[in-house]
């Protein structure tokens, strides 16, 4: 949970917590902790549960659910359980501790690269990450993964039972697979 500050402005609630209609500020409004990580306010149709890497709609309504293959444009990662009709923060800047892998993979290095999950994990995670591969990928440029994956975390329902921490730049996803280079190399 962070307290976050956009100037003279105060947030309406806590990254963990969630706000109802009418929501309480604009969607799309952006705001940063003291560490300087960046959210921004959304709209979520979907179920989504912390640490899931979702999909930002393109077209100005800031849309938001867990992300999948067809998505393209930004990404972010939930800060809080929602559900369809709730409103709350994605990070998009800064480094987040426990983004939640689609595979539940605790072989995850900080040596690999984020990319759209595959498949739908559940819960839908919507990322993963691979070391470099000649296989076709949806890269999620911009968000990359700083340690070894945890699998701490068991609850089938809320959590795929592996996190990694990553690093994210304002992450996205252009929609093209191609082959994922090795980043070590």
């Amino acid at each position: 949970m962070a307290t976050l500050n956009g100037g003279p402005v105060a947030a309406p609630h806590q990254t963990s917590d969630v706000g109802t209609t009418p929501f309480p500020i604009n969607l799309g409004a952006r705001m940063r902790d003291s560490s300087g990580n960046e959210y921004m306010y959304v709209d979520f149709t979907a179920t989504v549960y912390g640490g899931v890497t979702v999909s930002i709609s393109n077209d100005g309504n800031f849309q938001a659910a867990a992300l999948t293959e067809a998505h393209r444009g930004n990404v972010g990662v939930a800060m809080s359980t929602a559900t369809s009709d709730n409103s709350g923060w994605v990070q998009v800047y800064g480094y987040h501790s426990g983004a939640q892998l689609a595979s539940g993979s605790s072989n995850v290095t900080s040596a690999m690269v984020a990319v759209v999950a595959s498949s739908v994990s559940t819960p839908a995670a919507g990322m993963d990450c691979i070391a470099g591969s000649t296989v076709d990928q949806h890269r999620i440029f911009d968000m990359w993964p700083t340690a070894v994956a945890s699998t701490a975390t068991t609850s089938a329902t809320s959590h795929t039972g592996a996190e990694v921490p990553v690093w994210l730049n304002y992450p996205s996803t252009w929609g093209f697979v191609s082959a994922t280079l090795d980043p070590t190399s």
